[in-house]
């Protein structure tokens, strides 16, 4: 009983999702088969000859976009594949569109288990301390030189990682870009605070004066990944991970309708921005009692001249774009090397046109819209809406930040976790709750 028991543990895919997810800033490539076993496992589970009219919509749509994609590639660049390792993003190739599509669309076809989201959400979050690890070497351990480590044959390494030092008011954590180390820990905030209410509410339905000891650990691991998180974007020094942060916090927030989340979280919101921010001299003071370091850095800036290549070869070309892969070239050789936009819309305008813009985005606002649908009419009175609408947060958070940086195709990682924030509040649960029912509100609480 107990080796069949051990068996299925091991053998079940989102364990294997989970140890991935955990691993993610040290064992990408770990982390990439855990992604690609679980998005196998769902092909060779969907019953393709059953599909709604919905699905089958979206499959058209997905493979007339595909070959509009192909057939706009013009660059040899435009076909490469990025490095899994070391996930700086060079120029934007079409190999990350096709990954955010399949990828999207085959996690969609079916629903997940409660117990799996909770595994998803869990290790995601438990990613955090490995990647503090880094950024704890990066920033104390290390000086000017870079690091790696290889575990453990150099081909094929399990464990894998790569940091440099000497920067300590940027630090980038193994991620290849500071600004992604910020992006990410926001996702991770939000999805941890999504597990944390389902989890209290759960155990309150059960019972109304106890919190079981499993609950409590948990819980604690959650806040202190949350804690960690926040100190992470400090040291990023990115002023615009915090400002999303914010903005997400405060819809979740309202979307959750309970006057007391609410209160707390923009206490929360006003402590840890006045402390990053140094706006008052409490700010200051929290600043060098948490953080110990300069304030954030804005990363607007720098990013202007290069809205202002993309909206120029955006002009030059509006209806069919330059193709993918040529963007890189013509600002390298206009202004000074710029690899791609830091903006989604504009790099795919410029890319491929406005025409193919409004239909690419179209698409996964309508995707977007159906979500969120679900958790108003399915979800309402379940307390799995505020798992659900977690990683529904987390997606828009990571559209939020990729009007500044790419963070949705910034890494083949990052693409499939995106995939995961938008299909999961999308296909919602295998488990119907009995509770649900359609409302016509548009809150969620």
């Amino acid at each position: 009983m107990l080796k069949n028991k051990i068996q299925q543990q091991v053998l079940d895919r989102y364990n294997f999702l989970g140890v991935g997810n955990t691993l993610l800033a040290i064992a990408p490539y770990l982390c990439l088969a855990s992604y690609i076993c679980f998005i196998v496992g769902d092909i060779f589970k969907a019953n393709f000859k059953k599909l709604t009219r919905q699905q089958i919509i979206l499959a058209s749509y997905f493979i007339f976009l595909s070959i509009i994609l192909l057939a706009r590639t013009k660059s040899p660049w435009g076909w490469g594949l990025h490095s899994i390792d070391h996930p700086f993003l060079y120029p934007v190739t079409v190999i990350d569109y096709i990954v955010f599509l399949l990828c999207l669309y085959i996690l969609m076809l079916k629903p997940f288990s409660k117990k799996g989201i909770k595994k998803i959400a869990l290790s995601l979050s438990l990613s955090t301390f490995p990647l503090f690890g880094l950024a704890i070497m990066e920033r104390f351990l290390l000086k000017a030189q870079g690091f790696s480590f290889l575990f453990p044959h150099e081909q094929l390494p399990i464990i894998k990682f790569y940091i440099i030092g000497g920067s300590p008011s940027r630090t980038q954590a193994g991620l290849g870009n500071s600004n992604m180390l910020g992006y990410y820990c926001v996702i991770l905030i939000i999805l941890s605070l999504g597990l944390i209410l389902f989890e209290l509410f759960e155990q309150w339905k059960k019972d109304y004066v106890t919190i079981s000891k499993f609950t409590i650990l948990q819980i604690t691991i959650l806040t202190s990944s949350i804690i960690l998180d926040l100190v992470m974007i400090k040291w990023s020094g990115s002023k615009n991970a915090v400002i999303c942060l914010v903005i997400i916090l405060g819809i979740f927030g309202l979307l959750i309708g309970s006057k007391l989340f609410l209160f707390l979280t923009t206490l929360l919101i006003a402590l840890i921005s006045d402390a990053i921010l140094n706006l008052s001299p409490m700010g200051t003071f929290f600043n060098d009692l948490i953080f110990s370091s300069r304030p954030l850095q804005n990363n607007i800036s720098p990013r202007i001249w290069m809205f202002g290549c993309a909206i120029d070869l955006i002009k030059e070309k509006p209806l069919k774009g330059w193709g993918i892969g040529i963007m890189a070239v013509e600002c390298e050789e206009r202004f000074r090397f710029m690899n791609h936009a830091h903006n989604i819309f504009l790099q795919l305008a410029s890319d491929l046109g406005i025409p193919f813009t409004i239909l690419f985005c179209g698409v996964i606002i309508y995707i977007m819209f159906q979500a969120f649908r679900n958790l108003q009419v399915n979800y309402r009175n379940d307390n799995s809406k505020y798992l659900l609408l977690g990683f529904f947060l987390a997606f828009c958070a990571m559209m939020l930040m990729s009007l500044l940086s790419l963070v949705i195709i910034h890494s083949y990682r990052l693409i499939i976790i995106s995939c995961f924030c938008l299909a999961i509040p999308y296909a919602g649960l295998e488990e119907k709750s009995q509770e649900s029912s359609p409302i016509e509100e548009t809150s969620l609480s």
